[in-house]
């Protein structure tokens, strides 16, 4: 008696081929990953304030920057919107006039220097603020995030 497979082989060939063809889903974007993580779904915003930061290196232990209070209690608001756009708001204690003045010093770039030495990788610049004062911001391009408004 011979048993005749070449029916069932070719049924269960073609379905092999229909089903274990499928692409799988791209993964997603960095920025995409990073805006859920900052602002949460699509279309959302989440506000966040810093409590402290934390800087190791390969040569270095862990060790914590210090900053003014007047530093810590700002409110960085981010959004997952097409822009990924964000502000920031000065909290309860102004740091305006009683914070060292770094600009003033010359130090702008020696402060910059300071940061990414400690493991706090950035570009620094000079903004001018609403009142026609000179600032400090973190350096993206085109967006700048100021250290206090």
């Amino acid at each position: 008696m011979k048993v005749r497979f070449t029916p069932v082989a070719v049924v269960l060939f073609s379905l092999l081929a229909l089903v274990g063809c499928k692409k799988d889903d791209p993964a997603p974007l960095e920025s995409e990953v990073k805006g859920k993580l900052l602002a949460g779904e699509k279309d959302a915003s989440k506000n966040w304030r810093l409590l402290g930061v934390t800087v190791a290196t390969a040569s270095n232990p862990a060790q914590a920057l210090n900053f003014p209070a007047c530093f810590l209690d700002n409110v960085y608001t981010f959004n997952n919107n097409a822009s990924q756009d964000y502000q920031s708001a000065e909290g309860a204690s102004k740091c305006g006039t009683s914070s060292p003045d770094i600009i003033e010093r010359g130090n702008l770039e020696n402060f910059e220097r300071f940061l990414n030495e400690s493991g706090v990788e950035c570009k620094l610049c000079e903004i001018e603020k609403e009142d026609g004062k000179k600032s400090i911001a973190f350096d993206f391009g085109k967006n700048k995030l100021p250290f206090w408004t």
